[in-house]
């Protein structure tokens, strides 16, 4: 699926959380953000990006993340997101459950956008 950047109805939403001192992640960002483009239309993600260390580690997250409802499906996102068992977990909840409220703050207040 080709994506059109500038369709204003696809918005890029990001957020970030604290990891473990002891984590590579940390080292080497110093903080987990989590970047979602959503087609606000449809709360679609359609595509998802995340910094961590490893290439598997982001493309698991990252498969768990795209073509889900980020505004209905947040839950079973966050169970399926469960299944990555390295220490960066709950930081890695933390910045979904972010990006989910920046998302919804987003929609509910902006009466351009019809849902």
């Amino acid at each position: 699926m080709e994506i059109d950047y500038t369709d204003p109805n696809i918005m890029y939403f990001v957020g970030n959380s604290n990891p473990p001192v002891n984590t590579s992640v940390k080292q080497t960002f110093g903080n987990i953000a989590i970047g979602l483009l959503i087609d606000i239309r449809t709360s679609t993600i359609l595509d998802a990006s995340i910094t961590l260390v490893s290439p598997l580690s982001m493309e698991f997250i990252r498969a768990q993340l795209v073509g889900r409802n980020l505004d209905s499906e947040i839950e079973e996102i966050i169970k399926n997101v469960e299944r990555y068992q390295g220490p960066a977990l709950k930081s890695i909840i933390v910045a979904l459950r972010a990006v989910h409220n920046r998302y919804r703050s987003f929609i509910y207040s902006n009466e351009k956008v019809k849902i």
